[in-house]
């Protein structure tokens, strides 16, 4: 994509913070980690499930960087609750632009879209140095907010600098952070 895809793709303005925008972060601390690696039925109605927790996290690589991140996501959110990390809130508008950029860059998973029930948590933007922003925690809800005819998109933006501690990241391109 060219550089001028990426401009003025979203009005925005600041927003106040609110108690449910903190609540929202940590309300999904003990599910968004966990994923189910067997279930199996020991007698009837009963069942031994095992499961794993990890860290919720979102790769990306900056091509003019030549650098894949992956950031802890969770670690980050729980910083915010902490008041650990710095972060200011917004209110954007979604432009059709906005999301067809979310729709071809931003991983979209369409079988997720459906599923999805609380669409007021606010989003997690992380801003770079150079200006240039991303949004690692919920592309899905934007992109089901925007087909349901809603055109307001929340999010806590934080500075690149400030979730460093919460970042991995490896020279190149890599489907995968180790």
């Amino acid at each position: 994509m060219n550089p001028e895809d990426y401009e003025n793709v979203a009005p925005t303005r600041p927003d106040r913070v609110r108690a449910q925008d903190i609540a929202a972060f940590k309300a999904l601390a003990s599910i968004e980690g966990r994923k189910i690696i067997s279930k199996e039925e020991v007698a009837d109605g009963l069942y031994l499930t095992t499961t794993h927790v990890t860290d919720e996290s979102f790769d990306f690589f900056y091509d003019s960087r030549n650098v894949t991140y992956r950031f802890n996501i969770r670690k980050i959110k729980d910083a915010i609750v902490a008041a650990r990390i710095p972060f200011r809130m917004f209110r954007a508008t979604i432009t059709e632009k906005w999301y067809n950029l979310i729709m071809k860059m931003g991983g979209i998973e369409e079988d997720r879209i459906p599923q999805l029930t609380d669409l007021n948590r606010p989003g997690l933007v992380v801003i770079f140095e150079d200006g240039n922003s991303l949004i690692i925690d919920g592309n899905h809800r934007l992109v089901a907010r925007y087909r349901r005819g809603t055109r307001i998109f929340r999010y806590a933006a934080v500075t690149f600098d400030d979730i460093w501690p919460f970042i991995m990241y490896m020279e190149g391109k890599s489907d995968m952070v180790a």
